[in-house]
């Protein structure tokens, strides 16, 4: 994990230390100040030690996480704990000395008790694996890319793309409120779909184009708040509506939309609204409407949500900023199972069709996966900075191939390295491949779009790639495994 995670994770721990002493009230507070004082030290060498031994520190981290969300008494306990302890080492001196000392190995083991539960309680604190697995070599060669400015390539606002079982290749221009279809050696074919609010029409910020299991192509429009269904030619077959309130709490009519899968005839539907208890799975057997919802959610970034709930005049706009975009990913298994990822962190989830967690895992990397996000305050309104930035993401895509194995390429912070892990259906780590990002060059201003890459069964892979000097474009490599 990176420097930043360590002073996060101090800056919550004070916190809650400062929330839960004040409403104490105790007789001498200038003397549990420099008490508290003491313990922020003894915190803050913690950490430093800790940095170390970074998986050690990932999984004290979600150890404690976990302990405070689930059990909301123990930080005050533990707290007093602290405190008592404290004191009584700053006023028992001499003989009885070694009694104190007792104390603390008490205290510590108490602790040490309470995170290891935290740990082995499920599912808010994912598992990771703990065999360290072997980086293989892997080399993509370029085979065609699609964006420039010759006519039908000059897309304006590439949101998405999907690739169909012969190779034919579907690009949602956005800004032009049309699909371009080209095949697969980058020709172009067609094109469908125009602005407008009628049958067939979309929007200029359509968000997400994708061929479900019936072979059909379902483009989400959040800003009509629908999905438009056609068929592989282009011909519009019907439209659903995404009539769905996130939170009674918000002014919000409609549910946005980030990802969708078809199983069982029955249509389940991903979004990111952050809010605590939000449930990002929805159940849709009509496409006109949501039956249910379920699933765990997930702060993309450390302590999210207490950040933008003190963030004025209202936090609710921040609550969407993850919202209309591909922050979010279903995949289907053969076994009716459903994963669940996002962008940020490196995390996926698995489902039955009843919404029971089945396995729930953090990736095992070297790095933090979380999203580093700051909201500060300026001449009366309030900017958010992110790293990196723009924001591509450190999931890049989740799909099951051939083999029914699950794949999952993802970058570093930095991206300057790509990487791609293999994983059987139990989501078991098999395989993790490593190569230099050639794919989006950071320092001439490009970046893989979030979300949007894809590895079909020939090993070729598909990214979107926006970049400030250049048009907006498709890129098509070849991986060979070494």
């Amino acid at each position: 994990m990176e420097t930043k995670s360590y002073a996060e994770l101090s800056a919550i721990i004070r916190f809650r230390q400062h929330v839960r002493i004040s409403t104490l009230k105790p007789n001498n507070a200038g003397q549990i100040s420099r008490n508290l004082q003491t313990i922020q030290l003894e915190i803050d060498s913690f950490l430093e030690s800790a940095q170390r031994s970074q998986k050690s520190l990932q999984k004290i981290f979600w150890a404690l996480h976990g302990l405070f969300d689930r059990h909301e008494q123990l930080p005050i306990v533990l707290d007093i704990l602290f405190i008592v302890i404290y004191i009584s080492c700053n006023k028992i001196e001499g003989s009885i000395s070694g009694l104190a000392k007792k104390i603390q190995c008490v205290f510590f083991m108490i602790l040490a008790i309470f995170c290891g539960y935290a740990l082995a309680e499920g599912p808010l604190t994912p598992s990771s694996p703990d065999t360290k697995i072997l980086e293989k070599p892997i080399r993509a060669e370029l085979v065609l890319k699609i964006g420039s400015d010759k006519e039908n390539e000059d897309f304006y606002k590439l949101r998405s793309f999907t690739v169909d079982k012969n190779g034919n290749i579907y690009i949602l221009d956005a800004g032009n409120s049309r699909i371009q279809c080209f095949s697969k050696e980058g020709k172009f074919l067609f094109s469908f779909g125009r602005q407008g609010q009628g049958p067939g029409e979309l929007s200029n910020d359509a968000s997400k184009i994708k061929i479900l299991s019936d072979g059909n192509i379902y483009v989400i429009d959040n800003s009509q708040r629908r999905i438009n269904v056609y068929n592989l030619e282009g011909k519009f077959l019907f439209l659903g509506k995404t009539k769905f309130k996130f939170s009674d709490k918000t002014s919000s009519s409609s549910a946005y939309f980030s990802d969708i899968v078809l199983l069982n005839n029955v249509y389940y539907l991903s979004s990111l609204f952050l809010e605590e208890n939000h449930k990002p799975i929805h159940i849709s057997r009509t496409l006109g409407k949501v039956d249910s919802s379920f699933g765990i959610f997930v702060e993309p970034a450390v302590n999210q949500l207490q950040r933008i709930s003190r963030l004025p005049p209202l936090p609710y706009p921040w609550r969407m900023y993850y919202a209309d975009s591909s922050t979010t990913k279903l995949v289907v298994t053969n076994k009716n199972e459903i994963i669940y990822s996002q962008v940020f962190p490196y995390r996926l989830i698995k489902y039955d069709v009843k919404g029971q967690v089945l396995k729930d895992i953090m990736g095992d990397v070297e790095f933090d996966t979380h999203h580093h996000v700051e909201y500060f305050r300026e001449k009366g309104w309030v900017g958010v900075r992110s790293y990196p930035n723009p924001p591509t993401g450190i999931i890049l895509d989740v799909s099951i191939n051939r083999d029914n194995q699950v794949v999952v390429p993802y970058v570093n912070q930095d991206q300057d390295f790509f990487y791609i892990d293999i994983y059987d259906l139990d989501l078991n780590l098999i395989s993790r491949y490593k190569m230099p990002n050639i794919i989006s060059d950071v320092k001439k201003g490009e970046h893989i779009r979030m979300g949007n890459v894809m590895i079909d069964n020939d090993n070729y892979l598909y990214a979107s790639v926006q970049s400030k000097e250049d048009y907006p474009k498709v890129v098509k490599y070849k991986l060979i495994f070494d």
